[in-house]
């Protein structure tokens, strides 16, 4: 009976590791609550001046005044102050998406990166078991043998599919160095 080996991490395989995107900081969690309450404020805002304006343009002459002219526009002056609050909390955010976008887009990056040269190394090992097999295959064919298992005449084909995953390794590399960066995400913005 044969025994199970243990499973353990191959060395370079710590892009695993790398490859999983992390949670929000808080800090970005919390540019997120002071954006939505800014946007809550200065909603409020418009809410209250708007009522103000209605409050005023219904009043009746001779009848006691509800509100004045100014106090309608020191509510609308207000306005000012939240919008500002507002863009101020909403370029916040950006940074702190940004900052966050950036740091996974790097991690992300160094795991494909040590994914890449482990797959590498792994189609170095492949071509070193099958090289022998196929030199031995061809003498095995040469000499007449017939065998009942169809791995010695299939090697040409495992051949082939190393050959087409270098390829695929090296294109990506290519790729990754002749583009300009990551895509930049617009997930953090909130529609205004």
């Amino acid at each position: 009976m044969a025994m199970l080996k243990a499973k353990t991490k191959p060395a370079g395989e710590d892009y695993i590791d790398l490859l999983a995107v992390p949670p929000k900081p808080e800090s970005l969690l919390k540019a997120e609550q002071a954006l939505h309450g800014a946007v809550a404020a200065r909603e409020a805002g418009q809410v209250k001046h708007v009522e103000a304006m209605r409050l005023l343009e219904r009043q009746v002459a001779g009848q006691p005044q509800a509100i004045t002219r100014a106090q309608a526009d020191e509510i609308g002056q207000t306005l000012a102050g939240l919008y500002a609050t507002e863009d101020d909390a909403q370029a916040a955010l950006e940074a702190e998406a940004k900052a966050f976008e950036d740091a996974t887009v790097a991690r992300l990056l160094d795991g494909l990166e040590i994914l890449a040269d482990t797959v590498g190394e792994r189609l170095n090992e492949l071509d070193r078991l099958v090289d022998p097999a196929t030199v031995a295959a061809v003498e095995i064919r040469q000499r007449g043998f017939v065998l009942p298992n169809s791995l010695l005449p299939r090697l040409r084909d495992l051949r082939s599919g190393i050959e087409n995953m270098r390829r695929l390794l090296n294109a990506s590399r290519r790729h990754a160095k002749a583009s300009d960066g990551p895509i930049p995400q617009s997930a953090w913005r909130l529609a205004r």
